[in-house]
């Protein structure tokens, strides 16, 4: 008997402990267990990165000039557009700034309709096959002055050529604005990319050189955190 009563005992604990754990009759919630030796890392402050400086199109000029019958002819190009982007906010004249540029090679306008519709045309820029131009580069800074080097790529015609251009750029203030200003030119030759196909390989009437100038303002709003 006294062994019996000790079984019903022990029986009757092992029955109430999980209630005693969670009076409402449901299990009772597992409490997690601490890893030992694991130190959580403090999340890390959001990292802060400049946007890149945008075009202001309608403060920025990208023309080209060469020679038609021993005339200089000037054209221009009307839409395109820049990206200039370098790596941090607080980035100085020597940190990395790259470039892009992307041109809409039909927007070429010199000012004369028929000259315009035989540039478009497949033996000069060929623009149903190849509509865009595109420059890519770093850009490298001159040592105490304004001026720095576009040491980069021009793909024309599906031709890509290393380039580096000389230029000048300045950085200033205007209200909230960052503003970026670059001005510079090269000297091309216009058959190195193709644009120049059966009769107008020939340079009798149009020069092979072609000088590309450009002027452009560029614009960045506030720098924003990286989530």
């Amino acid at each position: 008997m006294p062994l019996a009563r000790h079984a019903l005992a022990l029986l009757t604990l092992c029955l109430a402990l999980p209630l005693a754990a969670n009076a409402t009759g449901k299990p009772a919630p597992k409490t997690a267990k601490a890893a030992v030796g694991v130190v959580v890392p403090t999340p890390a402050a959001p990292e802060t990165v400049a946007p890149p400086f945008m075009l202001d199109r309608a403060k920025s000029v990208l023309t080209f000039v060469f020679k038609q019958a021993g005339a200089l002819t000037q054209g221009r190009f009307s839409r395109y557009s820049v990206a200039l982007a370098e790596p941090a906010e607080a980035a100085t004249a020597a940190a990395t700034r790259t470039i892009a540029v992307d041109v809409d090679v039909a927007s070429l306008d010199t000012a004369d309709a028929d000259r315009d519709k035989t540039l478009r045309e497949a033996d000069l820029f060929d623009v149903a096959k190849y509509p865009r131009a595109k420059f890519n580069a770093v850009l490298t800074p001159k040592a105490g002055s304004n001026e720095v080097t576009l040491d980069g790529t021009l793909t024309l015609r599906n031709v890509a050529r290393k380039l580096s251009i000389p230029t000048t750029l300045i950085f200033s203030n205007e209200g909230s604005l960052r503003v970026a200003s670059m001005k510079g030119e090269i000297l091309l030759n216009r058959l190195d990319f193709g644009v120049g196909q059966g009769d107008w390989k020939s340079t009798e009437w149009v020069d092979n050189a072609v000088r590309v100038r450009f002027a452009l303002r560029l614009i960045r709003a506030a720098a924003k955190p990286v989530k």
